[in-house]
Order: C-alpha cells, then structure tokens, then sequence
C-alpha cells in the first residue's frame, strides 16, 4: 500500500506551475501564471527535502510568463513550448539546461505546432523525440492534432495520425509507456476515457472498455511507473481537489484505485473512491479554467 511519508513547508506559492524530475534527485518547477514577472524557476532537492530560487544571471534569458505551457526533460534539457496569456498566444520553443541553469531557444524548423494550438495541449517524450498532443483549440474547439519535434534535428512534424482519436478536451494528460503515448482526461465534459496512440504506427488503437473507471476529471498529473499508468489529484465533476489514486495496466486494459494512508497535500486521502467527499472550503483551489458539463449533465457545486 501507498503511503504518504513527508509533508514540507515553503513550497513556492504560484497560481500555475509546470514540473519535471531528473536523474539527480532533484524537482524542477517552472511557474508564471498571472505574474507581471518573467517565469521563475524553483529547484526542490528530494534528499534533503529543500527548496531553491535559482538566481537569474546574465546568462538566463528568461522566457515568457503566462499559463497553458508544458515542460518535458530530455537528456540534461527541459523543453517548454506553448503559453497564454488572456488573449495573447506563443508558440516559441524555449529550453533550459539543468546543467549550467541556463536559457536559451533552440533554432527550429518543419511544420511548427499553430500558436492557436498551446492552450490545453499535453506534451511526453519518447528517447530525443517530444510529441504534443493538441486536444483543443481556442480557434476551432476539440481538436486531434498530433506534432512531434525530433530533438536531436530540432525538426517539427506534423503527424499524418489515422484511427479514432480521443475527444479533444483540455487538461487532458499524455504519457509515454514503452512506444505508446496514453491520453486520459479533460476538463471540456470531465473525459473518464483513455486512448492509445501507437507512435511506430502512428494510429490511434481500438481498445476495450474497462469495466471499471476513474471518475471524470482535468488538470490532474499522470506518470508512468513500472510500464503502469498512474494518475493523481485535478478537478473532478464535483470536486476541485481530488485525492484519489488510480493506476491503469496497459497489459490487463484494466484501472484499479489505489488505496494510501498518511496525509496527502489536501488532507487524509479521500474514504471511498466512488463516492466523491466536498473539501472544506479552505482546501479549494480555483476552480477549473475549461467550460463545465454540458446543459443536462449535472452541474458542479
């Protein structure tokens, strides 16, 4: 059984924030949401459980602020790409070296993903190739609009995908497991589905239903653990923090929920994970920033 075994103060207080992991123990987050800030950058060490600001030099050219980017770590690089700003849109690709702490935006080329394309896309990375998957587009709604960017050419293709895609919807995750990119979620109807794209193919898979699911949710985070699929936390129909744990077998097509002890970050982890528990109101973020359920549907309280 999960157990939740730190719980630690001085967190970096931002209203959106995007993080990876390296290979050195440490946790790198970037954050810019409605700042009137260029994007900081905080480093959290696993071992000894603190956080650091990274001081800006002369050489960090800090990329734009704003919300709606993601950020994937390949070789010793993290690449950011995508990010909103009310009705301001960037499609520029920017990178930083966790090495020398240092900015810097990669020359590109190929067929760039459209600005229109940043908000609620995911992104994941198979070896030196990062993949973005669009899901929604301020321009055209739902969308199934798959790139990738071969990091070792610098060079973006747009991929000719066949097959059934997911419903495009924002806050949605994607996450590679072996050569297969897993998409769950979004916020657009609060998505319960998972879709298979197979990257050698580039088709998007006919899969079974699993006869057990997570509920609906977005902006929840999701990794890959043992060749396993695990999700955590976002918005869910009724409730804005959501606790819960699931883990889904790509072997078995199957989810099951995982059971936790300890104190997670909203509090004891939620009793029955059928039956959605309302937090106190201290505990709620902000509420999600993509459209609720349909008319009809029920309605978030």
């Amino acid at each position: 059984m999960l157990h939740w075994t730190q719980h630690v103060d001085g967190v970096p207080q931002h209203d959106y924030c995007v993080a990876v992991a390296t290979s050195e123990q440490k946790l790198y987050s970037f954050s810019g949401y409605y700042m009137e800030k260029k994007m900081d950058v905080h480093v959290f060490n696993t071992v000894s459980l603190g956080w650091e600001k990274l001081t800006r030099g002369p050489n960090m050219v800090i990329c734009h602020d704003g919300y709606g980017y993601t950020a994937v770590l390949i070789g010793n690089t993290v690449y950011v790409w995508g990010t909103a700003w009310k009705w301001w849109y960037c499609n520029v690709l920017y990178a930083f070296d966790v090495d020398a702490h240092r900015w810097f935006q990669p020359k590109v080329s190929g067929t760039v993903p459209e600005y229109t394309d940043t908000r609620g896309h995911s992104v994941c990375a198979l070896q030196t190739v990062m993949f973005i998957y669009r899901g929604y587009s301020d321009v055209t709604g739902r969308s199934d609009v798959t790139h990738k960017l071969d990091t070792s050419t610098m060079v973006w293709t747009l991929i000719n995908t066949g097959g059934t895609p997911p419903p495009g919807s924002p806050g949605h995750s994607a996450t590679i497991i072996g050569t297969k990119m897993f998409v769950f979620g979004g916020g657009a109807s609060y998505e319960n589905s998972i879709s298979v794209f197979d990257t050698e193919s580039n088709l998007w898979l006919d899969t079974p239903s699993p006869k057990l699911l997570p509920e609906g949710r977005c902006d929840h985070s999701a990794f890959n653990y043992n060749g396993e699929l695990y999700i955590f936390g976002g918005y869910s129909r009724y409730n804005d923090d959501d606790v819960i744990v699931w883990k889904f077998s790509p072997e078995t097509f199957s989810w099951k929920n995982v059971k936790h002890k300890g104190k997670g970050p909203y509090g004891p982890p939620t009793p029955d994970p059928v039956e959605t528990v309302p937090l106190p109101r201290t505990l709620l973020r902000r509420r999600s920033p993509y459209p609720g359920p349909a008319e009809g549907e029920g309605k978030r309280t």
